[in-house]
């Protein structure tokens, strides 16, 4: 009998065993699979976000070059180099440039919404914000009257647009520089950034 008990029980280890080893085998294999599928999300988005992140920056670019022709607009009829049977550039028409020259940034704004990360978003819109005080510089240089410090407030609208994009282009540059990780190791990684370690 005690070789016969001896040979129930190897056979009953043995398939605990095979048992137990499918299951591990199991929660490897379908662990890898998440982490391929994690990693090529990651990368889908990191592609993604490159393209919208240089679409704004072009966008800006646009802007600006749109923003500048109207403050030259605006610096010829100053210097009287415009001839004034022509007209003044009105507001209205200042408007019109301005707002076609901004259009582009808002539509790849959208875009930076839906792909992130929140920090960003947040320095998007610090950027958008800026342009839309140097828009209202602007305008108020349009405006006739005498000069009463409206170049100052466009020159410090001017620096806070590129303190903007520089910033902007910070973060996105360390949100594209990272490597798509593992799920295992990304959700560690958020949680110790939120632990602040």
């Amino acid at each position: 009998m005690t070789e016969a008990w001896g040979v129930v029980i190897a056979a009953l280890v043995a398939g605990v065993v095979a048992v137990a080893g499918s299951f591990i085998g199991l929660y490897v294999g379908r662990r890898q699979v998440q982490d391929e599928a994690q990693v090529e999300h990651e990368q889908w988005l990191r592609g993604q976000r490159q393209e919208v992140y240089v679409a704004i920056l072009d966008a800006w670019d646009q802007a600006a070059l749109g923003m500048d022709w109207v403050l030259g607009v605006v610096h010829e009829e100053a210097e009287g180099h415009t001839n004034p049977a022509d007209g003044s550039y009105a507001s209205e028409d200042a408007w019109g440039h301005l707002k076609e020259a901004l259009e582009p940034t808002r539509v790849a704004m959208e875009r930076i919404r839906l792909l992130g990360p929140s920090p960003v978003t947040a320095a998007c819109g610090e950027a958008w914000e800026a342009l839309n005080e140097r828009r209202n510089a602007l305008l108020r240089l349009v405006e006739a009257g005498t000069e009463d410090g409206r170049l100052a407030v466009h020159g410090a609208a001017m620096d806070r647009v590129a303190t903007a994009r520089n910033g902007f282009l910070a973060l996105a540059q360390s949100v594209l520089g990272e490597a798509p990780t593992p799920a295992v190791r990304a959700r560690r990684r958020r949680r110790q950034a939120r632990l602040g370690a």
